[in-house]
């Protein structure tokens, strides 16, 4: 029995030794049995042992590279052998994953801070997405900047701002904000802007807003005299009444808010600013909206008085009317043909403000002066009768080069026959001279200290150099459609100053040369006639 013990201790004492934390030892295959809480009562031959496994973090899970048998569980040993990781208690039974602090409780983890468990612990979630785990304001959402929006205005205050990663209730991601405090100052400058009450376009300097979108009802100036009228403004024109009539001249007037100083009204319709009163060729202009205009009168007869409705024998009245740009565009003889009716001139421009036709006159049916708006038609009409030959071009029309010269290439004149292109225009051309072809005549002047005057003298220097005179030769309306310089053509010569040194014309292919010669001062000294 002594013996049996003695072996029996032998071999719990050497399956103990070997079961270290790192050297697992082969236990000795015994019979086993479900595990007991203490062994069966009794003893000698027959007692059952038990496998035991190591349970080294104390997870209540074992080590299944440790074990020793044994009737009961020692110390630091359990019955299964389930743990994965027995040098840590938070890996057990279950497969252990990387869990990631969550130090704000964002549901975000810090990727910086991790542990590998079995079990999720407190603190910790799955994933580490989390940007800042300092702060919950930052989550797995990029963060920027955002900016308060106090005034509602959708634009942010540059100094009050939080990085989030997610927009805050009354914040924006704008911080281009003038003003947080109001939502009239926005993104854009702001800038005082006047209430103008009467429409004018000028405002009440009393009366101002600080926004940055001016508001209906106001506007950015600030000089208006009166808010409450609205012809009273810094541009009321008021004008010159001379003859006291109580009617002011359109063409004298100043613009002020008030009255200035002397004879002024507000009204600016008299026609005759000379005369007081209104007189009847005054009076039947009818001023037309797009028109300006001169009025002329040519009194006939002398007269100690003034003549409020003079008669058409005692002057002789007509009127040019103007467009935009200042250019003539109708003149008016009052009452000056034979029936007495107005005579109408209509001038017309082309696309580049240049008179190429000019029309003959006609008589109108009217006899007021007024505008005639279809003078164009009615002058064409006038002449296209059997009494003036059925023209159809009652005008005189000019074909002009194609430069910033416009110089004149074809004249031609009204009538059928002397259409443009009908071959009767007074041609044109533009040269300049050769070196044999103008004699160059000079006046000298000399001082003479004796009779206290410069003596003229007449000197021939020669002929004049090539190009150095601008020559210009006109063939009439008989010549040739291409016709040369001997077939009766006029030809002038202009030194660079303008001033013409020689006029030639032809006859029978002879010249006719009359020169001009002028002193250093250019003064005209000699003209020397053909055959001189």
């Amino acid at each position: 029995m002594k013996k049996y013990l003695y072996s029996v201790l032998i071999l719990i004492t050497t399956l103990g030794y070997g079961q270290t934390k790192d050297v697992p030892v082969t236990p000795v295959e015994a019979p086993v049995a479900a595990p007991m809480a203490a062994p069966p009562g009794g003893g000698g031959g027959g007692e059952t042992s038990y496998r035991w496994y190591e349970d080294y973090d104390g997870d209540s899970f074992g080590n299944p590279t440790i074990s020793i048998l044994s009737p009961t569980k020692p110390n630091g040993y359990v019955s299964n052998q389930s743990d994965l990781d027995d040098n840590n208690a938070y890996i057990t039974n279950i497969t252990p994953q990387t869990f990631y602090q969550d130090g704000d409780n964002d549901t975000f983890g810090n990727p910086n801070v991790t542990g590998s468990y079995s079990v999720k612990p407190p603190g910790y979630v799955t994933n580490n997405s989390d940007y800042n785990d300092t702060t919950a304001n930052i989550t797995n959402i990029a963060p920027q900047y955002f900016y308060q929006d106090s005034d509602g205005d959708t634009f942010g205050n540059p100094n009050v701002k939080v990085y989030y990663s997610v927009k805050p209730t009354g914040y924006v991601t704008n911080n281009s904000d003038y003003n947080d405090t109001t939502g009239n100052i926005t993104n854009i400058a702001p800038a005082t802007f006047y209430r103008d009450a009467d429409n004018d376009t000028f405002g009440n300097p009393a009366v101002t807003v600080f926004y940055s979108v001016k508001p209906a009802g106001y506007v950015t100036s600030n000089t208006d005299c009166n808010d409450n009228d609205v012809t009273l403004n810094p541009n009321t024109k008021w004008y010159a009444d001379t003859d006291l009539d109580g009617l002011g001249d359109p063409a004298v007037f100043v613009s002020q808010c008030t009255a200035p100083a002397g004879s002024y009204v507000r009204n600016n319709t008299d026609n005759c600013p000379l005369v007081k009163g209104s007189s009847a060729d005054c009076s039947n202009i009818l001023m037309p909206s797009d028109y300006n205009y001169v009025l002329t009168k040519n009194y006939k007869k002398a007269t100690t008085t003034v003549l409020e409705f003079p008669s058409v024998d005692q002057v002789q009245t007509s009127i040019t009317y103007f467009d935009g740009l200042g250019r003539p565009v109708q003149q008016i003889a009052n009452k000056q043909s034979a029936n007495g009716k107005d005579i109408v001139t209509h001038i017309t421009y082309d696309a580049f403000g240049r008179q190429v036709q000019e029309y003959l006159p006609y008589e109108a049916a009217s006899a007021n002066i007024a505008f005639v708006p279809n003078a164009q038609t009615g002058t064409v009409t006038f002449y296209n009768t059997a009494k003036y030959d059925n023209t159809a071009n009652p005008f005189s029309q000019k074909e002009l080069e194609s430069s910033p010269l416009n110089r004149v290439l074809k004249q031609a004149a009204p009538g059928n026959v002397w259409a443009m292109n009908q071959g009767h225009e007074i041609k044109l051309d533009y040269q300049t001279n050769t070196d044999t072809e103008v004699k160059l005549y000079k006046a000298t002047a000399t001082w003479t200290p004796l009779l206290g005057l410069y003596e003229i003298a007449f000197v021939d220097a020669g002929n004049y150099g090539a190009n150095e005179l601008i020559k210009t030769v006109t063939y009439d309306e008989n010549t040739t459609a291409t016709p040369t310089e001997t077939a009766g053509a006029t030809v002038e010569f202009k030194n660079k100053e303008g001033q013409v040194v020689l006029k030639r014309t032809y006859e029978a292919g002879l010249k006719h040369d009359t020169y001009y010669v002028y002193d250093p001062y250019g003064n005209l000294t000699y003209v020397i006639p053909p055959k001189a």
